[in-house]
């Protein structure tokens, strides 16, 4: 009875172990780019680097499936994310594979993009050529190759590695002979899939860039989450240029002669328009959690209540077009007060903030196209909406 017991405990555990990456097929994030050009033209940021190295991973396990998708189109997905995220600053690039198959013939790495001036529609290209898998995994072979494009870019520098990390050789070694020969190297690693042995190297090789990090590609697969991780490679937070000579009575660095939003309220950021734009709050299909993702931005609006305590807030419920339209505005409602409890919560008193349900009535993106569920679009309309009312 008791072998039997632990035989069916073993079973399960067994089961458990690999579940990762071995489940049904789920729907990639949805994803709509962020513009992250607003914050770098009104000065909120500046770019931290120079040049930028894509190093990915082609080889035979890239071919395996994680959570129904394989591991080699996630990796291009999220590459390409990135790439359509990265704003209009001036840079150096290039893309170096390793453990390719034969749609890139040659030597276990190589070069197909750069070094050369950042475009974007280039790197595109260059990320649709790799379609195939094959060989090892030499990560090690393939960062001490890279020494060829980083000699050839000057200025502060980011590698950034998209490899599940498992089979690779010397990867860490390579790591910090890199950085002790260029110190204006930092290291970041994106994991594809969820080995825990991969996640072991590639936070090994991160931590040896000193400056850069380790993620996982779940987690940067979002429109939001995306341009937070090329906000901390690319960009650095930045003092805004004041408006010399002209004349700017609410302080947002817009003078007022083409402020659109005269009034800013203190310590608020503005687009070039100088308007306090303040990003929708997103939620999950048939839920009202605010989201981890989301807590940054509701504590910037928290900031900016605290110094101008005669601000107030309005707070628009909305849902996609699943449901009926009773349902729907109670779920609405729903989303609304999760905001205004967690603003309440971060001390906001209840009378700044006013909450308003609309269900399914005003999408901003189609349910449906063609007579087909678009999930993108719903995704988008599952939202809150922050207003500053003055």
């Amino acid at each position: 009875m008791r072998r039997s017991f632990f035989m069916a405990f073993l079973l399960i555990a067994v089961g458990a172990f690999f579940v990762g990456c071995a489940t049904a097929p789920q729907p990639l994030a949805p994803f709509q780019a962020y513009d992250l050009n607003p914050k770098v033209k009104s000065g909120d940021y500046t770019q931290s680097v120079d040049n930028f190295v894509v190093v990915f991973d082609g080889s035979t396990s890239m071919s395996d499936k994680c959570q129904g998708h394989k591991k080699l189109d996630l990796a291009r997905e999220v590459v390409n994310r990135m790439n359509q995220t990265i704003p209009a600053i001036k840079l150096n690039g290039a893309l170096r594979t390793f453990g390719q198959g034969s749609c890139i013939p040659g030597d276990p790495t190589s070069v197909i993009y750069g070094p050369a001036p950042y475009v974007s529609a280039d790197m595109a290209k260059a990320i649709a050529k790799i379609t195939c898998t094959g060989g090892n995994t030499p990560l090690g072979e393939a960062m001490e190759a890279s020494a060829a494009e980083l000699k050839a870019m000057q200025g502060p520098t980011a590698m950034i590695i998209f490899s599940d990390g498992e089979a690779t050789d010397k990867a860490v070694p390579a790591a910090e002979a890199l950085k002790k020969e260029f110190p204006g190297l930092c290291i970041y690693t994106v994991q594809i899939g969820d080995s825990k042995t991969g996640k072991a190297v590639l936070d090994e090789v991160a931590k040896a860039g000193n400056c850069g990090f380790a993620t996982n590609a779940k987690d940067i697969m979002g429109g939001a989450e995306m341009a937070a991780f090329v906000e901390k490679v690319f960009l650095t937070k930045g003092e805004k240029p004041k408006a010399v000579g002209r004349l700017d009575s609410d302080g947002d660095g817009v003078p007022d002669d083409i402020d659109q939003c005269p009034g800013t309220p203190k310590g608020a950021k503005v687009d070039e328009r100088g308007c306090w734009v303040i990003p929708n709050v997103l939620f999950d299909f048939d839920k009202d959690t605010v989201k981890p993702q989301y807590q940054g931005v509701l504590d910037d609006v928290v900031r900016v209540l605290k110094l101008n305590p005669n601000v107030m807030i309005q707070l628009d419920g909305h849902t996609d077009s699943i449901g009926t339209e009773q349902y729907n505005m109670g779920l609405s409602q729903r989303r609304s007060n999760s905001v205004k409890k967690y603003l309440e919560k971060a001390g906001i008193v209840s009378g700044r903030l006013t909450t308003k349900a609309y269900g399914e009535s005003k999408p901003i993106a189609p349910n449906k196209i063609d007579g087909k569920d678009n999930p993108a679009g719903r995704a988008k309309n599952r939202r809150v909406e922050l207003s500053p009312v003055f």
